[in-house]
């Protein structure tokens, strides 16, 4: 198997899944050094502050450009919306990257 790197805490991703293969390696959550970012879009902001004025959590999904079907990605973002409790507020974001 080919190396697999998880940028994501292992605790917080919930520990290593049992089917996983040795080759997989968590390396820790990846932040962006560029400090040209000075602020979310508007609507991003706006959601966000809604959901923690409801006392909502808040969920993001970022795919960057992973070349995971639009399709998948909505429906996985639905079923957090759906099912998961307390009532979690869900962004899935998605990088540029070639169309489904």
């Amino acid at each position: 198997g080919s190396p697999v790197l998880v940028p994501i805490n292992e605790d917080a991703f919930g520990g290593r899944p049992a089917d996983w293969p040795e080759t997989a390696e968590f390396t820790d959550f990846i932040f962006q050094a560029d400090q040209s970012v000075t602020g979310l879009e508007p609507l991003y902001a706006d959601f966000i502050r809604q959901a923690r004025d409801a006392g909502r959590p808040l969920v993001l999904m970022a795919f960057s450009s992973m070349p995971v079907p639009t399709e998948n990605i909505l429906s996985t973002a639905c079923l957090i919306a759906e099912l998961a409790r307390p009532d979690p507020a869900v962004i899935a974001m998605l990088g540029a990257r070639e169309p489904d």
